[in-house]
Protein backbone atom coordinates (compact mmCIF):
# COMPACT_ATOMS: atom_id res chain seq x y z
CA UNK A 1 0.00 0.00 0.00
CA UNK A 2 1.92 3.36 -1.24
CA UNK A 3 0.06 6.06 1.64
CA UNK A 4 1.58 9.51 2.47
CA UNK A 5 0.54 12.90 3.21
CA UNK A 6 2.30 15.68 1.36
CA UNK A 7 1.63 19.36 3.48
CA UNK A 8 1.07 21.56 0.88
CA UNK A 9 0.30 24.67 4.00
CA UNK A 10 2.26 24.80 7.22
CA UNK A 11 0.98 28.40 7.93
CA UNK A 12 -1.32 29.68 10.62
CA UNK A 13 -4.32 32.39 9.64
CA UNK A 14 -1.25 35.02 9.63
CA UNK A 15 -0.31 35.17 6.11
CA UNK A 16 3.87 34.32 6.33
CA UNK A 17 6.20 34.48 3.34
CA UNK A 18 7.83 31.40 3.91
CA UNK A 19 4.59 29.45 4.39
CA UNK A 20 1.18 29.04 2.51
CA UNK A 21 -2.01 28.29 4.58
CA UNK A 22 -3.43 25.39 5.64
CA UNK A 23 -3.50 22.46 3.06
CA UNK A 24 -2.81 18.68 2.86
CA UNK A 25 -2.65 15.71 0.33
CA UNK A 26 -3.37 12.54 0.91
CA UNK A 27 -1.74 9.92 -1.65
CA UNK A 28 -2.69 6.81 -1.75
CA UNK A 29 -2.15 4.13 -4.82
CA UNK A 30 -1.54 7.38 -6.79
CA UNK A 31 -4.65 8.68 -6.16
CA UNK A 32 -5.48 12.20 -4.45
CA UNK A 33 -7.41 13.70 -1.72
CA UNK A 34 -7.08 17.29 -0.94
CA UNK A 35 -7.78 18.74 2.82
CA UNK A 36 -8.37 22.69 2.95
CA UNK A 37 -7.14 25.19 0.48
CA UNK A 38 -5.79 28.03 2.16
CA UNK A 39 -3.98 30.72 0.55
CA UNK A 40 -0.83 29.31 -2.09
CA UNK A 41 -2.14 25.66 -1.75
CA UNK A 42 -2.39 25.63 -5.62
CA UNK A 43 0.87 26.99 -6.03
CA UNK A 44 2.49 24.13 -3.50
CA UNK A 45 0.57 21.28 -5.48
CA UNK A 46 2.09 22.72 -8.93
CA UNK A 47 6.09 22.55 -6.82
CA UNK A 48 5.42 18.92 -5.63
CA UNK A 49 4.55 18.03 -9.17
CA UNK A 50 1.32 16.22 -8.18
CA UNK A 51 -1.50 15.78 -11.28
CA UNK A 52 -4.19 17.65 -11.36
CA UNK A 53 -6.11 15.01 -12.83
CA UNK A 54 -5.35 12.77 -9.72
CA UNK A 55 -7.59 14.76 -7.71
CA UNK A 56 -10.87 12.54 -6.24
CA UNK A 57 -11.88 14.93 -3.77
CA UNK A 58 -11.51 18.08 -2.05
CA UNK A 59 -12.39 18.17 1.91
CA UNK A 60 -13.07 21.60 3.39
CA UNK A 61 -13.18 21.83 7.58
CA UNK A 62 -14.65 25.32 8.08
CA UNK A 63 -14.55 28.74 6.24
CA UNK A 64 -11.74 30.75 7.28
CA UNK A 65 -10.22 32.11 4.23
CA UNK A 66 -6.76 30.66 5.93
CA UNK A 67 -8.55 26.84 4.97
CA UNK A 68 -10.77 27.88 1.78
CA UNK A 69 -9.06 31.25 -0.03
CA UNK A 70 -7.76 29.38 -2.70
CA UNK A 71 -10.23 26.64 -3.52
CA UNK A 72 -11.43 28.85 -6.96
CA UNK A 73 -8.01 29.33 -7.44
CA UNK A 74 -7.53 25.63 -7.20
CA UNK A 75 -10.52 25.04 -9.96
CA UNK A 76 -8.74 27.29 -12.50
CA UNK A 77 -6.06 25.47 -11.91
CA UNK A 78 -8.10 21.95 -12.77
CA UNK A 79 -9.87 23.91 -15.50
CA UNK A 80 -6.80 24.94 -17.31
CA UNK A 81 -4.92 21.50 -16.72
CA UNK A 82 -8.05 20.34 -19.04
CA UNK A 83 -9.11 18.25 -16.30
CA UNK A 84 -12.34 15.80 -17.39
CA UNK A 85 -13.01 13.54 -14.59
CA UNK A 86 -15.61 14.79 -12.22
CA UNK A 87 -14.69 16.53 -8.92
CA UNK A 88 -16.62 16.25 -5.56
CA UNK A 89 -15.77 19.44 -3.04
CA UNK A 90 -17.12 18.25 0.67
CA UNK A 91 -17.59 21.40 3.10
CA UNK A 92 -19.99 22.24 5.85
CA UNK A 93 -23.52 22.98 4.79
CA UNK A 94 -23.51 26.14 5.56
CA UNK A 95 -20.72 26.72 2.90
CA UNK A 96 -22.48 25.05 -0.03
CA UNK A 97 -24.41 28.00 -1.48
CA UNK A 98 -22.17 30.88 -0.59
CA UNK A 99 -19.34 28.94 -2.08
CA UNK A 100 -21.28 28.03 -5.49
CA UNK A 101 -22.27 31.58 -5.72
CA UNK A 102 -18.45 32.94 -4.60
CA UNK A 103 -17.11 30.14 -7.74
CA UNK A 104 -20.02 31.82 -10.19
CA UNK A 105 -18.68 34.88 -9.46
CA UNK A 106 -15.17 34.23 -10.27
CA UNK A 107 -16.45 33.09 -13.94
CA UNK A 108 -16.16 29.28 -13.06
CA UNK A 109 -19.29 28.16 -14.11
CA UNK A 110 -20.72 24.40 -14.73
CA UNK A 111 -21.04 25.42 -18.40
CA UNK A 112 -17.58 26.43 -18.53
CA UNK A 113 -15.82 23.48 -16.75
CA UNK A 114 -14.41 20.73 -19.18
CA UNK A 115 -15.27 18.52 -16.29
CA UNK A 116 -18.47 17.60 -13.75
CA UNK A 117 -17.90 19.64 -10.12
CA UNK A 118 -20.40 18.85 -7.23
CA UNK A 119 -20.04 20.45 -4.36
CA UNK A 120 -21.73 18.73 -1.19
CA UNK A 121 -22.50 18.92 2.65
CA UNK A 122 -20.22 16.62 4.33
CA UNK A 123 -22.37 15.86 7.66
CA UNK A 124 -21.42 12.14 7.41
CA UNK A 125 -18.48 9.72 6.75
CA UNK A 126 -18.15 9.13 2.91
CA UNK A 127 -16.17 7.05 1.34
CA UNK A 128 -13.72 7.71 -1.42
CA UNK A 129 -11.16 6.77 -4.18
CA UNK A 130 -13.18 3.13 -5.13
CA UNK A 131 -15.05 3.70 -1.52
CA UNK A 132 -11.34 1.81 -0.14
CA UNK A 133 -11.26 5.32 2.30
CA UNK A 134 -13.52 6.54 4.87
CA UNK A 135 -13.42 10.00 5.88
CA UNK A 136 -15.47 11.03 8.99
CA UNK A 137 -16.05 14.57 9.88
CA UNK A 138 -16.02 15.28 13.16
CA UNK A 139 -17.61 18.27 14.56
CA UNK A 140 -15.67 20.83 16.74
CA UNK A 141 -15.86 23.78 18.65
CA UNK A 142 -13.55 26.51 17.15
CA UNK A 143 -15.75 28.81 15.17
CA UNK A 144 -18.25 28.70 18.49
CA UNK A 145 -16.03 32.24 19.93
CA UNK A 146 -18.19 33.70 17.17
CA UNK A 147 -21.46 32.73 19.09
CA UNK A 148 -22.43 36.11 20.85
CA UNK A 149 -22.14 38.08 17.44
CA UNK A 150 -24.03 35.88 15.50
CA UNK A 151 -27.08 35.35 18.51
CA UNK A 152 -27.09 39.37 18.03
CA UNK A 153 -27.39 39.70 14.48
CA UNK A 154 -29.13 38.11 11.72
CA UNK A 155 -25.88 36.66 10.12
CA UNK A 156 -26.74 32.61 9.02
CA UNK A 157 -23.68 31.52 10.06
CA UNK A 158 -23.96 27.76 11.55
CA UNK A 159 -20.54 27.71 13.07
CA UNK A 160 -19.52 24.28 11.49
CA UNK A 161 -16.10 23.54 11.70
CA UNK A 162 -14.88 19.91 11.57
CA UNK A 163 -11.93 17.68 11.85
CA UNK A 164 -11.20 14.79 9.34
CA UNK A 165 -10.12 11.01 10.68
CA UNK A 166 -9.46 9.09 7.80
CA UNK A 167 -9.49 5.10 7.47
CA UNK A 168 -7.52 3.50 4.87
CA UNK A 169 -6.83 -0.28 4.68
CA UNK A 170 -6.18 -0.74 8.58
CA UNK A 171 -4.34 2.90 8.57
CA UNK A 172 -6.09 5.41 10.82
CA UNK A 173 -5.02 9.26 10.36
CA UNK A 174 -6.48 12.42 11.97
CA UNK A 175 -6.33 15.97 10.62
CA UNK A 176 -7.30 18.35 13.69
CA UNK A 177 -7.85 21.14 11.41
CA UNK A 178 -8.78 24.40 13.93
CA UNK A 179 -9.75 23.73 17.12
CA UNK A 180 -10.32 24.44 20.43
CA UNK A 181 -8.38 22.31 22.53
CA UNK A 182 -6.48 18.50 22.01
CA UNK A 183 -9.39 17.45 24.38
CA UNK A 184 -12.09 17.84 21.75
CA UNK A 185 -10.24 14.70 20.09
CA UNK A 186 -9.83 12.66 23.27
CA UNK A 187 -12.12 9.71 21.25
CA UNK A 188 -10.66 9.68 18.12
CA UNK A 189 -6.68 9.28 19.52
CA UNK A 190 -6.42 6.27 19.94
CA UNK A 191 -3.50 3.94 18.11
CA UNK A 192 -3.68 7.00 15.46
CA UNK A 193 -0.89 5.93 12.91
CA UNK A 194 -1.12 10.10 12.19
CA UNK A 195 -2.21 13.04 13.73
CA UNK A 196 -1.81 16.31 12.23
CA UNK A 197 -2.70 18.84 14.87
CA UNK A 198 -2.62 22.24 14.70
CA UNK A 199 -0.57 24.47 16.70
CA UNK A 200 -2.07 27.99 16.88
CA UNK A 201 -4.65 26.77 19.39
CA UNK A 202 -3.37 23.95 20.92
CA UNK A 203 -1.44 23.54 24.15
CA UNK A 204 1.76 21.20 23.03
CA UNK A 205 2.56 20.02 25.99
CA UNK A 206 -0.32 17.97 26.17
CA UNK A 207 1.10 15.65 23.22
CA UNK A 208 3.71 13.78 24.85
CA UNK A 209 1.69 12.22 27.36
CA UNK A 210 -1.12 11.31 24.72
CA UNK A 211 1.31 9.92 22.07
CA UNK A 212 2.19 7.53 24.94
CA UNK A 213 -1.59 6.86 26.40
CA UNK A 214 -2.94 6.34 23.11
CA UNK A 215 -0.20 4.94 21.17
CA UNK A 216 0.03 7.30 18.39
CA UNK A 217 2.58 6.62 16.13
CA UNK A 218 3.64 10.02 14.97
CA UNK A 219 2.78 13.30 14.91
CA UNK A 220 3.18 16.33 12.67
CA UNK A 221 2.49 19.70 14.36
CA UNK A 222 1.29 22.34 11.74
CA UNK A 223 -0.57 25.74 11.02
CA UNK A 224 2.55 27.19 12.69
CA UNK A 225 2.74 31.05 12.81
CA UNK A 226 6.15 32.90 12.15
CA UNK A 227 6.28 33.47 15.44
CA UNK A 228 6.10 30.09 16.75
CA UNK A 229 8.48 28.15 14.41
CA UNK A 230 11.72 28.45 16.48
CA UNK A 231 9.21 27.40 19.71
CA UNK A 232 7.79 24.27 17.75
CA UNK A 233 11.50 23.07 16.43
CA UNK A 234 12.91 23.67 20.47
CA UNK A 235 9.76 21.35 21.65
CA UNK A 236 9.73 18.39 19.03
CA UNK A 237 13.57 18.05 19.05
CA UNK A 238 13.52 18.15 23.40
CA UNK A 239 10.90 15.42 23.42
CA UNK A 240 11.74 11.92 24.52
CA UNK A 241 9.61 10.02 21.89
CA UNK A 242 12.23 8.34 19.28
CA UNK A 243 11.54 10.97 16.96
CA UNK A 244 7.24 10.83 16.91
CA UNK A 245 7.03 14.51 16.59
CA UNK A 246 7.70 16.43 13.54
CA UNK A 247 7.60 19.81 12.87
CA UNK A 248 5.66 20.44 9.51
CA UNK A 249 6.80 22.71 6.67
CA UNK A 250 5.88 23.39 3.21
CA UNK A 251 5.93 20.42 0.56
CA UNK A 252 7.05 18.08 3.11
CA UNK A 253 6.21 14.42 2.53
CA UNK A 254 5.01 11.61 5.36
CA UNK A 255 5.21 8.22 4.57
CA UNK A 256 2.74 6.37 6.57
Amino acid sequence: MNLSITILGSGSGNPSAERSSSGYVLEYNGRLLLFDCGSGVSSSFVRSAFEPAKVDAIFISHMHPDHVSDLPVFIQLLYLADRLEPLTVYLPAEAVKPVKKYLNACYLFDEKLPFKLELKAIDAPVTVLGREVEVKPIVNLHLMTNSEIIEATEYPNKMECYSYLVKIGGKKLLYTADIVSIDEMENYLEKLDLLITETTHVDTDQLPSLIEKKQIAKVVLSHIGDDKISEMLKFAGAQAAGGKIIVGKDNLTIKI
